[in-house]
């Protein structure tokens, strides 16, 4: 499709194609709302009430697991024990080996 587009004066605007309407017309035809048939209002909603029902029962709390609820705190310090073996250091860190209890 070519379009030919024509230079625009001062002050000049651009006004309506004069086939856009009859382009429109034929790519969507207009329908009177009185004769398109679908779902009604209450069709629709119930639909959505429905929708939002399936939501509910998919949204389900992740069960937790016995080591997340046990009551003996588990921190580094409990459950690792450092050898003391520097395997590298930096300007903030330094890096050892840990032996697990």
């Amino acid at each position: 499709m070519v379009n030919h587009l024509e230079p625009l004066l001062e002050g000049q605007t651009a006004g309506p194609h004069p086939l856009r309407e009859e382009i429109e017309e034929q790519a969507c035809p207009r329908q009177d709302p009185s004769q398109v048939s679908g779902p009604t209002k209450f069709d629709r909603d119930a639909a959505i009430a429905a929708q939002k029902e399936e939501a509910k029962k998919g949204r389900r709390k992740k069960k937790r697991t016995a080591s997340s609820t046990s009551l003996a705190s588990n921190t580094f310090q409990e459950l690792y024990r450092l050898t003391g073996e520097v395997l590298g250091q930096g300007a903030y860190a330094s890096v050892q080996t840990c032996v697990n209890i």
